[in-house]
């Protein structure tokens, strides 16, 4: 497998994106890797990417911001700037997804609310790492900061995961929906169920109870109060007590919460 070689004229103000696979990728394979990092990027900057080489070996992309090509005397220095900007929110962006907690704090202090929370990229570069075991490498020098990280196959899926857990505590909204539409019970238990799995598998308590009370106001809103008890029993009897009280704050319990009244 032949080692990749950019100069470090080429490398500057580029993100270098390097496949170590052993057979050749097929194009189909190199031209969706393009598509989906042009497609995050775009969604991510606003701007676009232009592929200026290609080295195969291993598969090597350099790629830059149209702005750094595209860019012309007084306009230029202006154009490389922005560009730099882009790409080394865009470069630090896929770290934090592909590697994780300690990344995406750093990521997070800085990022707006409309940060994207998933990324193409990460889906297509996990699909390579199952059907042909390669790792991969991103870099991008700029003269303030320098990103770089390598990430093994194992790495790409287990971020893929992480990826498809946080689009879906993100997504409760239609899951929410559906589980709130009149009857019932065992749809309750099934919200039960999934909100205690969340939080066995490390969310925060902010997180879980946030879902809750959504989840508890489409209730109400939707005419299924009556399942409140319900649900807070579901959540004491398999010992998350702290959920349940949650449900019970608007059960009999202060001026915008539920009073039942049960018959035979």
């Amino acid at each position: 497998m032949a080692e990749i070689e950019f100069s470090e004229a080429e490398r500057q103000h580029a993100l270098v994106l390097i496949i170590h696979n052993e057979k050749p990728l097929d194009a189909s394979e190199i031209a969706n890797v393009l598509r989906d990092l042009n497609t995050d990027y775009k969604r991510l900057t606003g701007s676009r990417l232009v592929l200026a080489r290609f080295e195969t070996g291993s598969s090597g992309f350099l790629i830059y911001d149209y702005l750094i090509l595209a860019g012309r005397a007084a306009s230029a220095v202006t154009g490389i700037a922005t560009a730099t900007g882009h790409m080394s929110k865009f470069a630090a962006w896929l770290r934090s997804l592909f590697k994780g907690t300690q990344a995406a704090k750093e990521v997070q202090q800085a990022a707006s609310a409309e940060t994207p929370i998933s990324a193409k990229t990460v889906e297509r570069l996990a699909k390579l790492a199952i059907k042909h075991g390669v790792g991969f490498e991103f870099s991008h020098d700029a003269a303030a900061r320098k990103t770089a990280f390598r990430v093994t196959p194992s790495e790409a899926i287990d971020a893929r995961k992480r990826m498809e857990e946080r689009q879906r505590l993100h997504s409760g909204q239609e899951r929410i929906d559906y589980l709130s539409s009149p009857h019932s019970g065992v749809e309750v238990e099934a919200f039960a169920q999934r909100v205690i799995s969340d939080a066995s598998s490390g969310r925060s308590f902010d997180q879980i109870e946030n879902l809750v009370e959504a989840f508890v106001e489409f209730m109400k809103a939707n005419g299924n109060s009556y399942q409140l008890p319900q649900l807070a029993m579901s959540f004491a009897m398999q010992g998350r007590s702290e959920i349940a009280d949650i449900v019970r704050r608007h059960i009999n319990n202060g001026p915008d919460t539920i009073s039942q009244n049960w018959k035979d």
